[in-house]
């Protein structure tokens, strides 16, 4: 569908399935230009559809944020609430999260390994009968782009598929005093692009649109702190274009 140029440019009606990465890019953008339509935060893909329920006790946090994505990645109710989303300008999916790796219960269901949950007591103690699976070993990659592969194939049917973009920007191996930045958890930054490429390129290999950037700085005075992947506001500029440029593309088919 084609859109008359002389008209305003609507606001873009966005969706978010990742981390830090595209909801610092909305933030920076503005939210009046970007409404988020939802914020599927700090959710593996790999605990999809698997209820854990039953392995953990109830729990309450402060923050209801918090609170919402917690019992949302131990309900694995990925696939419901993206068929729910309908009709959204762009889809913004990061890989940020799957870093932390994820826990597997003896039942077979699965969280994701999430500082969130990890800090209510009673959860962390619940995953003392759980194993571990690390990000980047060979059954968390495999694992993970069977999932992926069935995933997209979900977006398809919801008619997202096409408006799946994938922010793929590398971690910033400096910050804005020229200091090299530090690891998170065990994953070092310089590692970081080898490490996430295989589940990047499996993403690009379904057909989803996948936006890279080198080159990235982290900015020492970021809001949430430093870290590789809390980049200089430039940075965040050259995100937004991209998603603009995106959007444009989809609306004029």
């Amino acid at each position: 569908m084609s859109v008359d140029a002389d008209d305003p440019t609507p606001p873009t009606n966005t969706a978010i399935f990742g981390g830090c990465v595209s909801r610092d890019t909305l933030a920076f953008a503005g939210d009046k230009e970007y409404p988020l339509s939802r914020y599927i935060a700090r959710h593996s893909l790999l605990s999809a559809g698997t209820d854990a329920s039953l392995n953990f006790p109830e729990f309450e946090v402060s923050s209801k944020f918090q609170q919402r994505i917690i019992e949302f990645d131990i309900r694995g109710a990925l696939i419901k609430d993206v068929s729910e989303l309908g009709a959204v300008d762009v889809l913004l999916w990061d890989l940020n999260v799957e870093r932390s790796g994820c826990w597997q219960f003896p039942d077979g269901t699965i969280v994701t390994n999430s500082p969130d949950l990890r800090r209510v007591p009673e959860l962390k103690q619940a995953l003392s009968n759980a194993r571990k699976i690390d990000f980047g070993s060979e059954e968390h990659l495999l694992r993970w782009q069977g999932a992926a592969s069935l995933f997209v194939d979900a977006l398809h049917v919801f008619g997202l598929k096409a408006h799946t973009l994938v922010l793929a920007p590398e971690w910033a191996l400096t910050d804005t005093d020229g200091e090299p930045t530090r690891k998170v958890g065990t994953l070092h930054p310089q590692d970081a692009t080898e490490a996430f490429a295989p589940y990047i390129n499996h993403l690009e290999a379904l057909g989803l649109t996948v936006a890279r950037f080198g080159g990235l700085v982290s900015d020492l005075n970021h809001r949430w702190g430093r870290a590789p992947f809390h980049y200089t506001p430039d940075a965040y500029e050259m995100f937004r274009n991209r998603i603009d440029e995106f959007v444009r593309e989809r609306r004029a088919e």
